[in-house]
């Protein structure tokens, strides 16, 4: 016979287990709720060509042709070519796509994995949030309710629309949940960086920030060693830094800064404005004159409820200046209180009406220009206040709290289902130009070629996609595309090639040229013998004709 505290700790170890395994679940049923379940169809591609999944899914087709052995390992020249970069610039998610392009070696053909990236973050986002309530809470079953808040939350799923790779916001869970730590570790903190630079810079940043606040809290409340903590952090920067250069970051030189720092902000009604109409069946969207929604941070109606509720009975027990002071001296109060200034960018903003501006120093602009999409920064604070929502309710109200936050879940998935019917619509589109290149001049034109070259590449770029599709789905390198990012001197140096073989026509049997529409007429009498020009829906296309040779 077991001993009766033998016993019961064995039943809350099973608890535990079942309980996180439930969590595995609820991530599932989220993923299945809100995108349909057949884009985990590895076949099924339709989905993504539009938009900024075109780019991260011809990213990889372009990527998966080139060499093994090729160094960064994340470089992707036949995308773009002379003007091409990593497959970090094109939202490639470099911690599945190196991995599975030397799985190539063994199956030539591996289809589309961003439906298996999707899967994934809603069940580590369920997973991770589960442990992190469940640390503080020991009570499994609501931190089950609570996990299910953090597998549809808005800002997560408000990024199934296009950025795939923004979706891996659990590694900001996984932070957190290493900050809170009772010991400081110099592997965990590695890891989650590794994690983080293989997903997304923007994670990385984010997960950086929390990565100094726990060095602080360490040094300061931990009285871990400062030389240790010294140690850790140049181990990781030096790996960091590294992986970096590896995965492909640093293929682009200059071209990484970019305008936008002040437009693409959060504003002060964010966490209460649901900026679309679809997000909120209750409260209307109040964007006023901002015109882009990078900083959209709506919280979603049950979780404004439990809020409030934890605010008011904070108020009412007179705690709330207490809980202040506790946490006025933790360093990741610190960290959210920069993060949210950082998110609010130099034009702060009221429902979309600038309140008041204030000029930046100038050494500040490499930062904000390469982080320009500020209002991104304010998802740790966002996930902090979902923390905070659900301790202050387990702190006031104990175990009624599982039916509180519970009727704040069932709130929560209705105010949000309008956009929830969209995302599972949105996934199952359909969408394919390879129809309109078949037959002549698109099968004449293939054979035996290796480039896709357009003469005046800015012409163009209006359909990178539908000529990317043709070109990765017969193995060419294109010298054209759509990147986040592109070398200014590349550039340049592209365009003088390019002038110098117009002023020559120096043409290639074994390259295809585009040529804007309307001029065959004027670049066929100029091209050797054996090459042909036809006009077609976007361009003009000039190619030697191997079949007429």
């Amino acid at each position: 016979m077991f001993p009766s505290n033998a016993l019961e700790k064995l039943q809350s170890n099973f608890a535990r287990r079942g309980a996180g395994i439930c969590s595995v679940l609820i991530g599932m049923v989220s993923f299945f709720v809100f995108t349909g379940g057949h884009i985990l169809n590895p076949l099924y591609t339709g989905w993504l060509m539009a938009g900024d999944p075109a780019q991260h899914w011809l990213g990889w087709q372009f990527f998966s042709h080139t060499s093994l052995w090729q160094w960064p390992l994340g470089k992707n020249y036949p995308f773009g070519m002379e003007v091409s970069s990593s497959i970090v610039y094109t939202d490639s998610l470099p911690l599945l796509a190196i991995p599975l392009k030397l799985l190539m070696v063994i199956f030539p053909e591996v289809p589309q994995y961003t439906g298996l990236w999707i899967f994934l973050c809603f069940i580590l986002q369920s997973v991770v949030s589960y442990k992190l309530l469940l640390r503080w809470t020991q009570d499994p079953l609501y931190a089950l309710i609570c996990c299910a808040f953090f597998s549809f939350a808005p800002v997560f799923i408000f990024r199934l629309v296009g950025h795939f790779a923004l979706a891996g916001q659990w590694v900001i869970l996984l932070a957190l949940y290493f900050y809170f730590d009772r010991a400081f570790s110099i592997l965990r903190w590695l890891l989650v960086s590794l994690l983080a630079v293989s997903i997304h810079a923007y994670l990385l940043a984010m997960v950086f920030a929390i990565y100094g606040a726990a060095l602080l809290r360490a040094g300061i409340k931990q009285r871990e060693k400062w030389t240790i903590l010294l140690v850790s952090l140049l181990a990781t920067a030096i790996a960091v830094a590294f992986a970096m250069w590896a995965i492909g970051y640093f293929v682009v030189k200059g071209g990484q800064a970019a305008g936008g720092f002040g437009i693409y902000r959060m504003d002060l009604i964010a966490l209460w404005n649901p900026g679309f109409k679809e997000f909120s069946r209750f409260l209307r969207p109040n964007n006023g004159a901002l015109d882009n929604l990078e900083g959209f941070n709506y919280l979603g109606l049950g979780m404004l409820l439990l809020c409030s509720y934890g605010a008011v009975s904070s108020i009412v027990r007179r705690e709330g200046a207490g809980l202040l002071k506790l946490t006025a001296f933790e360093p990741l109060s610190w960290m959210l209180l920069g993060i949210f200034i950082y998110a609010l960018s130099n034009t702060v903003s009221w429902a979309g009406t600038p309140v008041f501006e204030y000029s930046l120093p100038f050494w500040v602009s490499s930062l904000t220009n390469t982080f320009r999409a500020s209002g991104r920064f304010f998802w740790v604070a966002y996930y902090v206040i979902f923390l905070m929502a659900f301790l202050l309710a387990w702190k006031w109200a104990g175990k009624r709290a599982r039916y509180i936050a519970l009727c704040a879940l069932v709130i929560q998935f209705y105010d949000v289902q309008v956009f929830q019917r969209f995302l599972v619509s949105h996934f199952a589109q359909e969408n394919s130009y390879r129809k309109e290149f078949s037959g002549y001049p698109w099968d004449a034109a293939v054979v035996g070629k290796r480039n896709l070259i357009a003469l005046y590449p800015d012409q163009m770029t209006p359909y990178w996609m539908q000529f990317g599709e043709f070109a990765a789905q017969h193995n060419l390198n294109m010298n054209f595309g759509w990147f986040a990012r592109v070398d200014p001197a590349a550039k340049e140096r592209q365009a003088e090639l390019l002038r110098i073989k117009i002023e020559t026509r120096d043409f290639q049997k074994d390259d295809i040229y585009l040529l804007p529409a309307g001029q065959c007429g004027l670049w066929l009498g100029n091209a050797a013998s054996g090459f042909h020009c036809q006009e077609t829906k976007y361009a003009g296309v000039l190619f030697f004709d191997t079949s007429k040779d």
